[in-house]
């Protein structure tokens, strides 16, 4: 009996102590600890100005759905192909990927996906509202600001009409943005597309008083998306001098024009056989016309007049600057 009753006494349990840290094996309290799903933004598109889920539109096109990839960028932003070209992309800059090599190109891909619906003349399937609103709803201004709001109350069921005062929309899109950086078709195919909803844009029509007037009986709202850009001045020296043009205004001049050759006119007859004085210091490099130590103020015969730089106020070349 003594036996039986010894044998049934519980056997101590001795648990060792140390001061060792179990990291290294993950053995202790590391058994117990298991991984928690949280749902965050991913950095890309948190940084992305449009909202756009790049992590999905990624996704898509590894997997070859280009077209699904190209309506996901629809979902938050109608230009795809214009901000694939001209969005200075701050996304990248967040990119986990620029850790361990380099950051993926979304810009690219997003160029991509546009040029190649438009390409093969795909047409999205764009989510719209169940129910269409009699409201309508006036924009004045047919840049970014006044086609993205015509694209998204659209699609919210409302019927919108966009006045732009230029003979073609695009706003700044257009008048701003050089060709070579932005065609003009790659514009105007997603104008397209917006007006595909049912947007009507009426050129030729600037706001003022009586569009005021007449917007108020016939729309429900007024949607002011009329820009006002304005160029930044460059703080350097020579700034106020009258051939200096800024950026604004000398895009809109020269919007959906073709480059033309420049021609400097010939020297007339009285201005080639007199002498002529170099307003200046000869340039660091090129041909000396004058003599072969160079300077300023030095006479140079007519024989030897090659240059036509650089273009100054009341110099006596006969050559003038292109006008």
């Amino acid at each position: 009996m003594e036996t039986k009753k010894a044998s049934a006494d519980p056997i101590p349990l001795f648990i060792p102590q140390t001061y060792t840290s179990t990291e290294a094996n993950k053995t202790g309290s590391w058994r117990y600890l298991k991984p928690r799903y949280e749902e965050k933004t991913a950095p890309c598109s948190a940084a992305c100005p449009a909202g756009e889920d790049i992590g999905k539109i990624e996704l898509l096109t590894r997997d070859g759905l280009f077209k699904e990839a190209w309506e996901t960028i629809l979902r938050e932003n109608p230009f795809p192909a214009v901000c694939g070209r001209v969005c200075f992309h701050p996304c990248e800059s967040q990119c986990n990927r620029g850790e361990f090599d380099e950051a993926i190109a979304i810009h690219q891909i997003e160029r991509f996906l546009a040029d190649t619906a438009r390409k093969n003349e795909i047409q999205p399937v764009v989510m719209t509202g169940e129910e269409r609103r009699e409201e309508k709803i006036a924009i004045a201004g047919s840049g970014p600001s006044g086609l993205a709001a015509a694209w998204f109350l659209t699609r919210l069921g409302y019927r919108c009409e966009i006045f732009e005062a230029r003979e073609e929309p695009g706003g700044i899109l257009r008048w701003g943005i050089p060709a070579y950086r932005l065609p003009p078709d790659v514009l105007r195919s997603e104008i397209a597309l917006i007006e595909s909803l049912g947007v009507t844009i009426h050129t030729g029509r600037p706001l003022g008083p009586s569009f005021v007037e007449e917007a108020r009986g016939r729309f429900a709202a007024l949607f002011l998306g009329c820009g006002h850009g304005r160029s930044r001045s460059l703080g350097i020296p020579g700034r106020t001098w009258k051939a200096w043009r800024k950026g604004f205004p000398f895009s809109r001049r020269s919007g959906g024009v073709k480059p033309r050759k420049w021609t400097v006119p010939w020297p007339s007859s009285a201005a080639a056989t007199r002498p002529w004085t170099w307003p200046g210091p000869w340039p660091a490099s090129g041909v000396n016309p004058g003599s072969s130590t160079g300077g300023g103020g030095e006479t140079c015969p007519p024989s030897k007049r090659k240059f036509s730089w650089p273009w100054r106020k009341g110099s006596k070349s006969g050559n003038s600057s292109p006008r």
